[in-house]
């Protein structure tokens, strides 16, 4: 502001700041820079996600689910997925456009007029713009986060309505007091909406996080009928490919309903031994000393441990135990201070010391001398972790989508647990888990009979564990460009259990170009075996 009869000039707000001098000027130029620093954030976003946009829009893929999927899974885009990753993928800009909306609100509309009621125009027209368009586009992943913003836009669009409200004198005829509570609780309403939507997406992924903790706990296989061969063929796979060569396969025996809380949360140390034993004998070649000790043989889990972190056990009249002895001293050494990634948490925040449950490979049932059956137990702790399950129910073919009624699978466990097609929906869990290699060839060879009984041809699609998920929930999209790759060649047929399966499947489908792009990155970790006619 310049003073009148003198070439001085001051700033308006504050007149004891010389607008000439050289501190001021030299203000200007910094601050000139960071304001242009600022401005180009949302430009530089802008030309980030240009140069990534092959893989932020996959080709070929139109499914939103999928190229969120895809999106996740390259690397190269870690970094950037605050930008995008809470926007439906058309949306992937929206962020860099949302910050401009931000400047405009924040920096731009103070300094477009002079007058307050102009400013409260301009004001009223732009949130009245936003908030269309925020309605219009509903760009959030969430809905609740798309209802949170439009409520936000609409608190914006009546607080600059209030103020035009104010300088027009619209409100002379209401009270002031009145007037101001009314502002404050309608600004106050985006707060709450904001915290209820907290609050209920906290529950939601708590859920979630527990459906995905229970996936990752091992399953209690039937082993009641398995041979000596069978077993051998289980603990060879795991020998080769499941453990180090410092590790050495140990056994643990319990009841079913103790070894399905072990799978949950770990193996318990007893008092009397000081640790927890394990027997280094299989479990068709248990000796009395093995049987004595263990409370029960109907179950058992197969350990890979360090051996030298065990000892054996002398005694039992035998010269050398084949029971081995974890003792207390290297337990508590291996707990840990997190116990997130356990399904059951609650002994470690109880202070009880267990061995966690990541040694666990495999678990077995070989007997039933319980009181309860194996399924019965399961679906105990079914019900109590709220596993997520699906329903039988439905057309095989609907809405261009080969739904999952269709797999061959399900049709053999409909058959298992003689299901008909006029009973209701029944639920069943899902994947299979991959049984040894002769049980495997019986359940392959089941399929092909129920096939053949249908008039069906068995065919399989490889996928990972997220598409397969949104398989089960909403069928196998018809892809419009390339179609749906089906093979007639089973897990067999591409050599499962060497190091060359997954190579095999990726040649197969596609070519050598594709194979350093899908290899080792878990996406054909899933067989889904559909009957088609």
């Amino acid at each position: 502001m310049p003073i009148k009869g003198t070439n001085m000039r001051v700033l308006r707000s504050d007149t004891n700041i010389n607008c000439n001098s050289k501190a001021h000027h030299l203000f200007e130029i910094i601050n000139s820079f960071l304001i242009i620093a600022y401005l180009s954030i949302p430009f530089v976003w802008i030309v980030i996600l240009k140069s990534e946009k092959k893989h932020l829009f996959p080709a070929g893929i139109k499914d939103d689910a999928l190229i969120m999927q895809r999106r996740r899974m390259e690397d190269s885009l870690l970094q950037f997925r605050f930008l995008y990753e809470r926007y439906v993928p058309s949306m992937v800009y929206f962020e860099s456009v949302d910050m401009f909306r931000r400047i405009l609100f924040v920096g731009v509309i103070p300094l477009m007029a002079t007058s307050s009621l102009m400013r409260s125009a301009i004001g009223v027209g732009l949130s009245l713009f936003a908030m269309i368009i925020n309605r219009e586009l509903f760009p959030y992943v969430d809905t609740d986060t798309n209802v949170v913003a439009y409520i936000a836009d609409i608190v914006i669009y009546l607080t600059f309505a209030s103020a035009l409200m104010i300088e027009t004198g619209l409100n002379d005829g209401v009270n002031n007091l009145l007037f101001g509570l009314i502002l404050i609780i309608v600004n106050f309403s985006v707060l709450a909406a904001g915290i209820s939507g907290a609050i209920f997406r906290t529950k939601l992924d708590r859920e979630k996080l527990i459906k995905q903790k229970e996936k990752l706990v091992s399953k209690i296989e039937n082993g009641i009928k398995f041979s000596a061969h069978d077993f051998e063929t289980v603990f060879d796979k795991i020998i080769h490919y499941e453990k180090t060569s410092s590790q050495c396969l140990f056994f643990y025996f319990d009841t079913i309903e103790e070894i399905t809380s072990i799978l949950h949360h770990g193996i318990p140390i007893k008092e009397s031994t000081k640790g927890i034993i394990f027997t280094v004998l299989h479990p068709l070649d248990l000796t009395s000393v093995e049987k004595r000790y263990f409370k029960s043989t109907d179950a058992f889990i197969v350990c890979t441990l360090p051996q030298r972190l065990l000892q054996p056990v002398k005694g039992y009249n035998l010269s050398r135990s084949a029971m081995w002895l974890l003792p207390y001293g290297v337990i508590k050494t291996l707990r840990g201070m997190y116990f997130g990634e356990l399904s059951d948490q609650i002994p470690w925040e109880e202070g009880k010391l267990l061995l966690p449950p990541h040694c666990i490979k495999r678990a077995y049932q070989i007997s039933n001398s319980s009181n309860k059956t194996q399924q019965e137990i399961e679906q105990d702790e079914k019900n109590k972790m709220k596993n997520k399950n699906i329903n039988i129910c439905g057309d095989c073919l609907k809405n261009n989508k080969i739904l999952p009624e269709s797999l061959a699978v399900l049709e053999k466990m409909k058959s298992i647990m003689n299901v008909d097609d006029e009973t209701p929906p029944t639920s069943i869990s899902f994947p299979l888990p991959f049984t040894p290699l002769a049980q495997y060839l019986n359940d392959m060879e089941e399929i092909r009979k129920h096939c053949l009984s249908k008039n069906l041809i068995p065919v399989y699609h490889y996928t990972d564990i997220e598409s397969a998920e949104l398989i089960y929930k909403g069928g196998l999209m018809l892809n419009k460009e390339d179609g749906l790759h089906f093979t007639t060649l089973g897990p067999s047929g591409y050599s499962i259990g060497s190091p060359q399966y997954e190579k095999n499947i990726i040649l197969d489908f596609y070519n050598e170009d594709k194979l350093y792009e899908f290899i080792n990155k878990s996406r054909f970790d899933i067989c889904l075996v559909f009957g088609i006619d």
